[in-house]
């Protein structure tokens, strides 16, 4: 089932923290919701979403049920495979993926493009792409304590525009092509097709 997101006090600035991908163990699920849990307990009025499906193929994989659970204990908000990702992604405070491991995270790139803060641990993958206390945060992999608090950090403080490069080159983009990773003229073209509704 997917479930929808909560409404907001009026008037009230709650920052979201915002994970996409596939409800996988090895993408840091479990520590995100960790994470939720003591920013809760601190006090930090914070909305975590969870938008993407389970893969019943992966043994990896979450279930429904458990994901429920966490949605209905309030500390995450479970919204499924939702049919506007982009959207999600532009009212989201700060993009966190906290993964064990990675490729090149497209998240990561999406949320680059639409300007997001991040938040991602320190493995290979997301090292390449999020440049640190420039473009985001980097954690250690496993971690919900400093994981809580670079959202918190990124939730609150006032970091400017990510773009550190030539208009309209998102600096996830910029990061990697300083390592070789992208061409420099990819940086004219758009970063990511925000339409597609495909899962990491």
């Amino acid at each position: 089932a997917i479930l929808g997101a909560k409404a907001a006090t009026p008037g009230a600035h709650v920052p979201i923290v915002t994970y996409v991908g596939r409800m996988l163990i090895d993408k840091g699920v479990c520590e995100l919701v960790e994470a939720a849990r003591l920013l809760h307990r601190r006090g930090r009025r914070i909305r975590v979403f969870l938008v993407g499906p389970t893969d019943p193929e992966n043994p990896r994989s979450l279930d429904p049920t458990t994901l429920q659970n966490w949605h209905a204990e309030g500390v995450v908000e479970w919204l499924g495979h939702p049919s506007d990702v982009a959207k999600i992604r532009k009212k989201s405070t700060v993009a966190v993926l906290p993964s064990y491991r990675e490729g090149l995270p497209k998240s990561l790139l999406e949320a680059a493009a639409c300007g997001v803060p991040l938040v991602a641990t320190d493995v290979p993958g997301c090292r390449e792409l999020v440049r640190d206390e420039v473009n985001g945060l980097l954690v250690p992999p496993r971690d919900p304590a400093a994981l809580a608090d670079a959202a918190a950090e990124r939730g609150w403080r006032d970091v400017g525009p990510l773009s550190v490069g030539p208009p309209g080159a998102p600096a996830g983009y910029l990061a990697l092509a300083e390592r070789g990773r992208v061409p420099l003229d990819r940086l004219a073209r758009p970063a990511i097709d925000l339409a597609t509704n495909g899962f990491p």
